[in-house]
């Protein structure tokens, strides 16, 4: 017959056997799951970059194309211009042409509209009449010996 403690060794010697292999297992599925995840984080970042590139690219493209559509429609500008200006007279070949090269045209401001309705909440006080309009004085430039804000401390 085999001694107890010589049994007691196999068996711990064969649970610790098993026990190695099964994290052993654990360990390599573990780093095989790290590994996919790691390529699958490298390949999007991949895809991420190249659609950058791309991105940028189609931007720098359009406002290629945009340059090229400006100058086209000034010559075209021109070009409707001297021909009216030729054919139906200067002062519509001026109009066309419209403002000189560098000077913004006026751009059309028109206020706000007032869309609150007339009663209710939102109704305007009723304003005092007036009798005759009042005279305010013109501004006035003030020197810097006139100016408060050196007078201040």
């Amino acid at each position: 017959m085999i001694p107890t403690p010589l049994l007691i060794a196999i068996a711990a010697l064969l649970i610790g056997l098993a026990a190695g292999v099964a994290l052993g297992r654990a360990l390599a599925r573990r780093a095989d799951s790290h590994q996919r995840w790691s390529d699958q984080l490298r390949s999007r970042d991949q895809r991420l970059q190249l659609y950058e590139r791309e991105v940028g690219e189609h931007f720098e493209r359009t406002a290629q194309l945009c340059a090229e559509l400006d100058t086209a429609l000034a010559q075209l500008r021109q070009h409707l211009a001297s021909g009216a200006g030729k054919l139906a007279g200067e002062e519509l070949g001026r109009r066309i042409a419209g403002p000189a090269p560098g000077r913004q045209p006026e751009p059309h401001l028109e206020p706000p509209r007032d869309y609150a309705p007339s009663s209710g909440l939102l109704r305007e006080p009723a304003a005092p009449e007036r009798t005759a309009p009042e005279r305010t004085q013109p501004l006035q430039l003030v020197g810097e010996d006139d100016d408060p804000t050196f007078k201040v401390g």
